[in-house]
């Protein structure tokens, strides 16, 4: 288990929603690599640790804590997924549109474009940017 460097960007419909930071473990297993992380209050899900379980045209995301989902993405594939919140519990498709995985050992990244449904009507395209690099343990 390696601790890394993840730097995250969000867009919702063109228009960029989150950017933020963060510490993190990156591990591989099973021919898939894993990144976990602890949310912020800046995310809005204090609490949570997610999981993100990378495969070439597959990416999970993976949620415990405060908010409970489990996403998953495949490109060309629409699947749904139950997101609980202390809210309120939503139903939510995800189609992956496109997905651009290119990881390693130390680090890698993901893009993804991909249209969201809320069931209700609303839906959303839009796209996610996250950088992992393995952090040098003598500075820590």
């Amino acid at each position: 288990m390696k601790n890394v460097l993840i730097s995250l960007k969000g867009f919702n419909n063109e228009k960029q929603q989150l950017e933020f930071i963060t510490e993190g473990k990156l591990f591989s297993k099973e021919n898939y690599y894993y990144v976990t992380y602890q949310e912020s209050e800046m995310t809005g899900m204090e609490g949570t640790t997610t999981t993100v379980k990378i495969k070439e045209k597959e990416v999970s995301l993976i949620r415990h804590g405060s908010v409970t989902s489990n996403f998953i993405f495949q490109e060309g594939i629409s699947n749904t997924s139950l997101y609980k919140t202390e809210f309120g519990e939503f139903t939510i498709s995800i189609t992956a549109k496109k997905i651009n995985v290119n990881m390693s050992e130390t680090g890698g990244i993901i893009e993804m474009d991909y249209l969201l449904d809320l069931l209700d009507g609303n839906n959303s395209n839009n796209k996610f940017y996250m950088t992992i690099k393995e952090v040098n343990n003598e500075y820590h």
